[in-house]
Formats: C-alpha cells, sequence, structure tokens
C-alpha cells in the first residue's frame, strides 16, 4: 500500500469529476456504518444532493460504485497513514512503529465515522466472492505486505532480535490493529486484555503508553518471577534449544489447565500440544528469556490505566501470589479470582471469564 510520488500539477476538475468524487467520498463514510452492500443510488443522493440520474450516470452499476469507494477509501488510508509513515522515517524499526501510530491516530481520529473502512469492509464481505470481495482483500494484503517489509527490515538492521519472525510480527500487529479498532468503535474507548505472557506484554504497554489505552485487563500474569521461577524458565529455553519443542510440550500442555479440568477433558492435552509445535522455537525461547529478565514491578504503582486483574485458583504456571501482588500494588486494582480454574480462564471457563470481565469493560 504504497504511493510513488510525482511532480505536482494543477489542474481544473471537470464537474462530473467533482460529483465523481464528493459521491464516493460519502460513500465511504457511509460505508463505515452501513456496510458496502447498503449503498444504493437512492442513499448517495439523498447524502450529497446530486440527482440521483447522475449518480448512476458516473457509476453505471451498484458494484461499480463500491470499487470506485474502495478505491478512495484506499487513498484516504495511503495518505492518513502510509504517506506519513514513508516520508517522515527511515525503513525498519522507526517507520514499523509509525505506521501503527499512524493506524491508532487514524481510527482515534474518526476519519471514518466507522473506523477503519478495510476492517468493516472485510468483515463484510469475507465469505462473499466476486470482484468487491477480491479488491478489499488485496488493499488488506498490501498493508500487511507494507508490515512485513518493514519488520524484514527491522531484523536485517538489528532492530529486533534475531529470534523474532518478521512474518509473524507482521501478523501479529496486524491482529492487534485491527482488534484495537473494533474496540474502539463498540466502545469509543481501548481495553487490553493478556493472558499469561501476553498480560506481561500488556501491562509492559500500559506502563509505557497509559495514554493509548482505557482499561487494563491481566488474566494470570506476573510483573516479574521469583528466581525459582526464572530458573524453570531457563531449563525451558535450554530443552528446547536442545531438543526441540516437543522435549516440553508435554509438560508445558499440562500446566495450562487445572488437574479438575483435564480429568473431564483429556483431549485438551494433546490439542495444547499441537499449539505449541506450531510455534517457532526461537520464538518460544526468547519468550522465556524475556519471562526471566522482566521486572515491571518496581513500575506498578506509576500504573495510570484502570486495571482488572482475573487469576484461576489453581494456576501452576502463575499462580494466585503472584497476580495478587500485581493488584496490590496498582492504585485502584480490583482481584477476582476464579474457583477451579488454571492458567488460562478464557479457555478453560469462557463464560465465568465474561463474567468476571464483564461489568469493568462494560459488555
Amino acid at each position: 500500500m504504497t504511493e510513488g510520488t510525482t511532480p505536482s500539477t494543477k489542474r481544473t476538475r471537470a464537474p462530473g469529476d467533482r460529483s465523481r468524487a464528493q459521491i464516493v467520498e460519502h460513500a465511504a463514510q457511509l460505508a463505515t456504518l452501513e456496510g458496502l452492500d447498503g449503498l444504493t443510488i437512492g442513499r448517495l443522493s439523498e447524502a450529497t444532493g446530486i440527482p440521483k440520474s447522475s449518480v448512476h450516470s458516473l457509476f453505471g452499476s451498484k458494484e461499480d460504485l463500491q470499487l470506485a469507494t474502495i478505491e478512495a477509501a484506499r487513498a484516504s488510508f495511503v495518505d492518513e497513514v502510509v504517506r506519513p509513515a514513508l516520508a517522515s522515517t527511515e525503513a525498519g524499526r522507526e517507520r514499523l512503529l509509525a505506521l501503527c501510530e499512524g493506524f491508532l491516530t487514524y481510527v482515534e481520529r474518526r476519519i471514518f465515522p466507522g473506523g477503519c473502512f478495510f476492517v468493516a469492509a472485510g468483515a463484510e464481505v469475507g465469505g462473499r466472492p466476486g470482484r468487491v470481495h477480491d479488491e478489499v482483500a488485496r488493499v488488506q494484503q498490501q498493508w500487511r505486505d507494507l508490515l512485513l517489509r518493514e519488520a524484514e527490515t527491522a531484523v536485517d538492521n538489528g532492530e529486533l532480535a534475531e529470534a523474532r519472525d518478521p512474518a509473524q510480527i507482521a501478523f501479529e500487529l496486524g491482529v492487534i490493529l485491527a482488534g484495537t479498532n473494533l474496540v474502539s468503535v463498540l466502545h469509543d474507548d481501548v481495553v487490553v486484555i493478556g493472558n499469561g505472557f501476553g498480560g506481561t506484554v500488556a501491562l509492559a504497554f500500559a506502563l509505557a503508553h497509559p495514554e493509548r489505552i482505557s482499561k487494563l485487563v491481566l488474566s494470570d500474569a506476573a510483573a516479574c518471577f521469583p528466581p525459582e521461577g526464572r530458573r524453570q524458565f531457563a531449563v525451558m529455553a535450554q530443552k528446547v534449544a536442545d531438543n526441540g519443542l516437543g522435549s516440553i510440550a508435554e509438560i508445558a500442555a499440562r500446566r495450562v489447565f487445572s488437574p479438575l479440568y483435564l480429568a473431564s477433558h483429556p483431549e485438551k492435552i494433546e490439542e495444547c500440544k499441537q499449539v505449541l509445535l506450531a510455534i517457532d522455537p526461537k520464538a518460544f525461547q526468547a519468550a522465556c528469556t524475556i519471562l526471566q529478565e522482566t521486572d515491571l514491578s518496581v513500575l506498578l504503582r506509576h500504573m495510570r490505566v484502570p486495571t482488572l486483574v482475573v487469576c484461576g485458583e489453581y494456576d501452576q504456571a502463575t499462580p494466585p501470589a503472584l497476580n495478587k501482588a500485581v493488584a496490590d500494588c496498582i492504585a485502584g486494582a480490583r482481584y477476582v479470582e476464579l474457583p477451579g480454574c488454571g492458567h488460562c480462564p478464557p479457555l478453560e471457563q469462557p463464560e465465568q471469564f465474561l463474567a468476571a470481565i464483564k461489568g469493568f469493560v462494560g459488555l
């Protein structure tokens, strides 16, 4: 989703060009609220004051109108997010951060009233084959390719850990940004939720960028681990380095769920093992290293984001004491313990987990 630069020349638009531009601008705005399928000649005539006959003559068909609307939204995204990042930063980590910052600002400023046009359009047309689907998919792929290119450059430049897979970085950033858009549109705020290692990452983000989020939910996450916990992470990382993820998959899978849950759902062990075995071993080792070295406890008293800490009673990986320590050090934080649950409440007790966070996040 990059644009080449060409010398600017002044050109007076013909009346038809001006009308077309006015229509697709309104169409893009409406599409984020009513969907691409909701674009009709009558609706746009009403919104723009342009006669129905003129709207029809400019586009010919509803599909042509939809395609023109997608292109207008793409041009807006390039102008608001991509071009400023390309112009103001060097390729690599700096530009990757600028693209993410640009996307978040783009959503916050409500360039389109329904948030990011392409997140909304992707959800709408994802299961509908055809030219409109293909064009939305093409633009989304351009965005993913751009994130991947900058992630690859950042790794090549030594700006990110060599163990990090650029494709995984780009994928995770794309998912996080799209999810942030959805929460922002639904609640007009940003709620960050993290479980386990993801919770530690979410905690670090909230401490570094409190202005970016409205609320924080930590599920079975620690600000730091005691010496024995750090030693266990070192042992796991070494085992994976020597013998691969298969050497720790069984033990790690059993630590995710409570014994009572596994007694009635033994198949979950194999499911969890398959998820673990699909992870890049170097990424797993890097995560272990981060958890060994990270100590956010001294920063907790500076937390400015309203925080809810949820923990499973039988969490073996991050016991309740570590979760309580986080809640106790954050002013105004609440702590909820889920009886009979293990390390991953969203998987083991999804209904109870949602009930625990519902009031806090405003569901």
